[in-house]
């Protein structure tokens, strides 16, 4: 657990459910070399956490895990995004694997497997949860859809929380509209701890070579840009 608290705010980007990062058709992501359109974040519509450097290689590989999220928002209705991406120590991001998460489903756990990371949600009517109470945190399990990916020593995990939208290929999202400016929290602290939970795999030794930036197929890669989160109490 952290030793200090804290409170970190994103603003809602209305814009985001819209956009993914390339139009390339599904086959096309068969082959390393599409075209995409992936930016850093712009300030203030997303919070960036990251790891130190690892000091030796490390595999994350099964079921996606999931982001608990110690959350609350001006509004009563939200839609949250994670994406996790690796930030190598040639100064370049490559992404990994995202989640998104209603938190209207945030009552309708089905199953927690701890021994294999999945987490399963039932999206039954009956169980969705009532609507947020402006600036009270709830805790949250956003799953994050299953992967496989190989961290070399040096490079370091970086957690972007954002809007749906924008870190997707292909897929579009439809996130709530607000009258106004609308501002999600994610609270820090060792009494509310947000953390990610993966699966790691020990015993995979792995190549020396790093593969170069957009060399792997189906994820894209960019120059990585620090990221200073807003802080704030709502």
């Amino acid at each position: 657990p952290p030793v200090e608290g804290g409170v970190d705010r994103y603003q809602h980007d209305p814009a985001a459910g819209d956009v993914s990062y390339s139009s390339s058709g599904a086959g096309d992501f068969q082959f390393p070399d599409i075209e995409f359109e992936w930016p850093s974040p712009v300030a203030g519509t997303a919070l960036s956490y990251l790891t130190e450097p690892f000091a030796e290689d490390l595999v994350v590989a099964g079921n996606g895990g999931y982001a608990n999220l110690w959350f609350a928002s001006d509004a009563e209705l939200a839609n949250v995004e994670v994406t996790l991406t690796d930030v190598r120590a040639d100064g370049t991001e490559t992404i990994i694997q995202s989640g998104v998460f209603n938190l209207t489903h945030r009552n309708s756990l089905f199953e927690e497997e701890s021994d294999t990371f999945l987490i399963e949600y039932s999206y039954l009517e009956e169980l969705a949860a009532p609507p947020l109470v402006p600036g009270e945190f709830v805790e949250v399990q956003v799953p994050i859809r299953p992967f496989a990916h190989p961290f070399h020593a040096g490079s370091r995990l970086r957690l972007i929380i954002d809007t749906p939208g924008r870190d997707s290929p292909l897929w579009e999202y439809e996130n709530p509209t607000y009258e106004g400016d609308v501002h999600h929290y994610v609270e820090r602290s060792p009494e509310r701890v947000s953390f990610v939970l993966l699966p790691l795999v020990a015993g995979i030794e792995l190549h020396e070579e790093i593969p170069a930036c957009n060399a792997l197929r189906g994820q894209i890669c960019r120059d990585y840009e620090p990221y200073t989160n807003d802080s704030a109490v709502p």
